[in-house]
């Protein structure tokens, strides 16, 4: 493999030109550091190619950070390769010795391991591995189409860490669905992103309606439109409204239930738990004392919900035998 080490003016170097780049978010902090401490100390790989300047091969982030710093000229590595596939190998397996990659990392390289191979079969057997990803080839329509999502939502996906089942339930819906959906999610933590992505996702299989249309029904659309909550109460109160139109036996359920247990006025020391679905046909109760007179109570209260039809029926504990 011949290289030649040059120093090149930032000039000479084709920042438009990204043939061979998969990385587009990452913290530039640490280096800018490194940098400022040492100078450059790992050159760019470069190649010459059709034009008068340089392409970059490997060291996207190396070259952002000198330009953030005014840094005139830099070291690189010419490579002395015409083809583009190797060229792109080379900085696929210089990465893969030193880090991981994350899910969009993966996406663009096999976005551009396709362009420059274009055999899907080949690649799956010998670059999954190297990804960590399943030799399955269901995986590469997958990854596909994480790596053409929206810069926006890859953003997100970076800064949130968003993991790749929530990431591939993101892909099911079209640019259209993913618009209203984008400002419900952003004030969400990554478990709570994935509950509201898979009601809205399955709420949409069972009516036939795209989730644009369901996020524009009114009482859905009042939610989100208000001036009086914050995203996040936005995103709880709609993923509501999604499950109870999604599960609605289960909504009228859980009303009942807190129907039962309102009437029933019970100490804050009491509290009930159920399976999500009640579909054990168990709950717990658990409660806390001070000392015999504040059991005496707790009990007294517990014995008053034994009449209560309606609590006992959802979870057909009701024996008259």
């Amino acid at each position: 493999m011949d290289m030649k080490l040059l120093d090149v003016s930032m000039d000479d170097i084709d920042l438009q030109d990204e043939r061979f780049r998969f990385s587009y978010h990452f913290d530039l902090e640490k280096l800018l550091i490194s940098i400022k401490k040492f100078g450059l100390v790992s050159p760019l790989v470069v190649v010459k190619r059709e034009g008068p300047q340089y392409v970059i091969v490997s060291g996207w982030k190396r070259v952002l950070a000198c330009l953030e710093l005014s840094l005139m000229h830099v070291p690189v590595y010419l490579f002395d390769e015409q083809g583009d596939c190797r060229a792109f190998l080379l900085c696929l397996y210089e990465n893969w010795a030193f880090r991981n990659f994350n899910i969009l990392e993966k996406a663009e390289i096999l976005l551009k391991l396709n362009g420059f191979m274009g055999d899907e079969k080949k690649i799956v057997k010998q670059f999954f591995p190297l990804l960590d990803i399943p030799a399955n080839l269901s995986y590469f329509d997958t990854y596909l189409k994480i790596a053409l999502l929206d810069p926006t939502w890859k953003k997100i996906i970076f800064k949130k860490k968003i993991p790749l089942t929530s990431v591939q339930l993101l892909t099911e819906f079209s640019p259209e669905d993913r618009e209203p959906l984008l400002p419900l999610i952003l004030s969400l933590n990554v478990n709570k992103l994935k509950l509201f992505c898979e009601d809205l996702y399955d709420l949409s299989k069972k009516t036939g309606d795209s989730p644009k249309v369901l996020l524009s029904i009114p009482e859905i659309l009042s939610v989100s439109q208000s001036e009086n909550l914050s995203s996040l109460q936005k995103a709880e109160k709609v993923r509501s409204l999604l499950r109870a139109k999604r599960y609605p036996t289960l909504s009228s359920w859980k009303k009942s239930f807190a129907t039962s247990l309102k009437k029933a006025r019970l100490s804050k020391e009491v509290n009930f738990d159920s399976a999500s679905f009640f579909e054990d046909g168990e709950f717990a109760v658990t409660f806390s004392l001070k000392d015999k007179l504040a059991f005496q109570k707790r009990l007294s209260k517990l014995q008053d919900l034994i009449s209560d039809e309606d609590l006992f029926s959802l979870f057909n504990l009701d024996n008259p035998g």
